[in-house]
């Protein structure tokens, strides 16, 4: 019995470990409250990592562009959030916050960003937006993005 019992607690610690290793990855963070997920896009951003990035998003999450046009599911969001990739600067202005429903587990969540950018002759210019999105919470206990509008607040 000895020998099972210290095979086991060694592969346990093995586990876990391995399950800690990165954890201080930008890419191993993972939303365990609505606005984090908020907050980590923008850590995302600002590192390149689209990946990360989208996985902020569920399969077939809405990104409403303006009024009449949507991106539905990850690779036709790929192509429009790779741009914000080239920011200078990414910073939250206001929030953000979040709205939870009485079940625990769709959030609204809220807030005023700002993003800078450099165009190819060097100029920079600064857009701002006030965000509203709709987080769901996953079988996990993290919170993913179901439809984001950068700025459906405004």
């Amino acid at each position: 019995m000895k020998p099972s019992f210290f095979k086991t607690a060694i592969l346990l610690a093995a586990i876990s470990i391995a399950s800690q290793a990165g954890a201080d990855s930008p890419s191993a963070k993972v939303p365990m409250k609505p606005e984090e997920v908020d907050i980590l896009i923008f850590e995302h951003f600002r590192n390149n990592d689209l990946d990360a990035v989208m996985s902020l998003y569920e399969p077939d999450a809405t990104l409403v562009i303006d009024d009449k046009t949507f991106a539905r599911g990850h690779e036709a969001m790929r192509k429009v959030l790779s741009g914000f990739l080239n920011a200078e600067k990414l910073e939250w202005v206001k929030g953000p916050v979040a709205w939870v429903n009485s079940t625990n587990d769709l959030a609204i969540t809220r807030g005023t960003w700002r993003a800078t950018f450099k165009d190819k002759d060097g100029k920079l210019t600064t857009i701002m937006g006030k965000n509203v999105e709709i987080v769901r919470k996953q079988p996990d206990g993290s919170w993913r993005f179901v439809v984001d509008h950068a700025n459906g607040a405004d």
